[in-house]
């Protein structure tokens, strides 16, 4: 409005005198020049205050991430975690299956290597199922922290055996064990803050950060630029790996973008306890007591065996008149004793007791 009317003002000028038209004319061009820069610069303050937010706002992402992301294992100083030895009860492998079913082989995977970034190394150490010691070509030792993966934790002090953790750690020791000849790819960053060398692990041609994710014993994490490379490649083999339930996906809400939630994991494999059945108790018979006239009979039956005489077998020394031995050590030398009356061997006074039977004591 206030331009129209200047324009106006203008128009009325430039009837009255040319002079003053032409003086109020270059004074509107000069006033609305100022104006474009004024609206550009303010433009420009616009744009960059909303970049300036843009890169803070983008910046706090990236350090939540980072802390999110941020391997509670590495909070341990790296050479404690290597020789820390974790609870021999909790490191257990549960699931077998894991462990001992054959690995994807993917079909000329080793094609996809840069090998202008391949170093050849010799495993000198199993850590866990993420980290590695290594003996390089040179003959120096490094430890090597797979890159892009993230297996349950078997070595952290302070949290202990997570859930799956010892199966990643026996997987990778399956097929990466001490001696084995393994390759190295590096990425573009080829070391991490805590000095551990980054590394895709290729054994025997396959890709063992790969292999882990098949699995279901590992998860895609620390992703950082540059370190990208295989980033969507691991991706789909974990979309595959969640879609069929494997290991870490195989409880809800276990893994997730920040790590390894162990409450939500499965409890160590109890040994069950057998019920102990108690043997039935032997009920003890009481003897049956045998009657008075019973008692009498088996004292009876008792007396007669005890007087019953021992039969002799034939013998030469045998009199062959009664009377002949003259002391019961006389018969008895020759093998008799106990000898009944009516007995060729039988004396009366060999019979001191009278009770018929000689040679009785």
């Amino acid at each position: 409005m206030a331009k129209k009317l200047f324009l106006l003002l203008l128009s009325s000028l430039c009837a009255v005198s040319l002079t003053a038209c032409k003086g109020a004319d270059n004074q509107a061009k000069a006033t609305e020049k100022t104006e474009q820069k004024e609206d550009v610069k303010k433009a420009e303050e616009v744009k960059q205050a909303e970049k300036a937010k843009q890169e803070e706002e983008a910046k706090k992402a990236e350090e939540l991430k980072k802390q999110q992301e941020s391997s509670t294992y590495e909070e341990v100083p790296v050479e404690e975690r290597e020789n820390y030895t974790p609870n021999a009860t909790e490191n257990k492998v549960q699931n077998t299956a894991l462990v001992n079913d054959a690995s994807t082989q993917v079909a000329d995977e080793k094609s996809k290597m840069n090998q202008n970034r391949v170093v050849n190394a010799t495993v000198v150490k199993n850590i866990d199922g993420d980290t590695l010691k290594v003996k390089l070509e040179n003959g120096k030792e490094e430890t090597v922290r797979f890159l892009l993966v993230d297996t349950p934790e078997t070595k952290h002090p302070r949290l202990g055996v997570q859930p799956f953790g010892p199966e990643a750690s026996a997987f990778t020791k399956k097929y990466a064990s001490v001696g084995k000849q393994i390759q190295l790819e590096l990425d573009v960053s080829e070391r991490e803050k805590y000095g551990r060398l980054l590394a895709y692990v290729w054994v025997d041609g396959q890709m063992l950060n790969r292999m882990l994710i098949d699995q279901g014993l590992a998860r895609v994490a620390y992703v950082y630029a540059p370190n990208t490379k295989y980033v969507d490649y691991l991706r789909e083999a974990q979309k595959k790996a969640q879609a069929a339930k494997k290991g870490i996906w195989s409880v809800e809400n276990y893994a997730t973008d920040s790590g390894f939630d162990k409450s939500k994991g499965p409890k160590p494999a109890e040994k069950k306890q057998e019920a102990v059945v108690p043997a039935p108790k032997q009920e003890q018979q009481q003897p049956v007591q045998p009657k008075p006239e019973q008692k009498q009979e088996q004292k009876q039956e008792q007396k007669q065996e005890q007087k019953q005489p021992v039969q002799q077998q034939p013998n030469e020394n045998l009199p062959q008149e009664s009377g002949q031995f003259k002391s019961c050590k006389e018969a008895k030398a020759a093998g008799f004793s106990n000898i009944p009356k009516g007995h060729p061997a039988y004396s009366a006074k060999l019979d001191r007791d009278g009770d018929g039977i000689a040679c009785d004591k």
